[in-house]
């Protein structure tokens, strides 16, 4: 998840050229074809300034059918030890989220931290647990679910499973979600 301000700069364009001239096997002089300028695909909350795109307000930079946008984030900036997260975009949690605790996001969840013994469920997107998955935890999403490890959980994951070191007594389902 990118967080983006209000203002932010999120993608910049670099000008055509003329071209420079060239020579093919023969030695003969190849004239160069003039470049064009694409045109920048935006759609909600990015606006263009000559050849930058800037953010219209707070959010998260999303990259959708070549198209940028700028859809609602719900930062927690710490551990969430306990509670409720109802989002309508995406939710990015800067530490771990411990049990008791249930995330539900209509877009991607990302989790700094670790993922113990709490419930998160991503409706439309993916969940993305940086420091692993871990104590009895339940996650859900229409996606992807990336972690480092899983640990006595259950996870079911729409589209991939993203593992990179181990799974450990979980239940786990793939492409149903």
């Amino acid at each position: 998840i990118i967080q983006v301000r209000e203002g932010d700069v999120v993608a910049r364009r670099t000008p055509s050229t003329l071209g420079v001239f060239g020579c093919n096997v023969l030695g003969e002089i190849v004239h160069p074809l003039p470049g064009r300028n694409v045109e920048f695909k935006v759609g909600d909350s990015v606006t263009i300034q000559g050849n930058t795109a800037l953010a219209g307000r707070d959010g998260a930079l999303t990259w959708e059918d070549s198209v940028l946008h700028i859809t609602d984030l719900k930062t927690i900036d710490s551990d969430l030890q306990m509670g409720a997260v109802t989002a309508k975009g995406k939710v990015l949690v800067l530490g771990n989220v411990g049990p008791g605790t249930h995330i539900q996001a209509q877009d991607d969840v990302e989790i700094r931290g670790t993922l113990e013994g709490g419930t998160v469920v991503s409706v439309n997107g993916s969940v993305f647990a940086k420091r692993g998955i871990a104590g009895r935890s339940q996650v859900k999403a229409a996606g992807n679910v990336e972690a480092p490890f899983i640990e006595e959980s259950t996870v079911a994951a729409g589209r991939n499973l993203v593992i990179d070191d181990y799974i450990f007594d979980s239940s786990l389902s793939v492409g149903r979600a």
